[in-house]
């Protein structure tokens, strides 16, 4: 579900009360969701946090860092439809065959 706001770390939040909707390209229509505008202190906390973050991410073993990849990737393929309709109004692109067959091209 889009909330328009940011994900900084693990909570979702924004630090202005400044909006901006993204627009269908096919209808020139606003679409509904409103997302917060990221202000400087939006940008300090997620460079902070990746900061102090970095070191043990570049250290650990490499398979630790392929299943945090993988474990992002399952979620957006979790995600469905519903990301790929939003990608779809936003860019006004075809919808792709499907989801599964597009992991399955990464996994060959």
């Amino acid at each position: 579900m889009l909330t328009g706001k940011h994900i900084i770390g693990f909570q979702q939040k924004s630090t202005t009360s400044d909006t901006f909707q993204a627009t269908d390209p096919q209808t020139g229509k606003l679409l509904p969701t409103h997302f917060a505008e990221g202000s400087a202190a939006d940008v300090n906390a997620a460079v902070e946090l990746a900061r102090n973050c970095f070191d043990k991410y570049r250290n650990a073993p490499h398979s630790k860092r392929a299943a945090f990849l993988e474990a992002i990737a399952d979620e957006i393929l979790a995600l469905g439809d519903a990301l790929i309709q939003r990608a779809m109004q936003e860019t006004g692109l075809p919808k792709p065959a499907s989801p599964a067959n597009a992991a399955e091209q990464w996994d060959s």
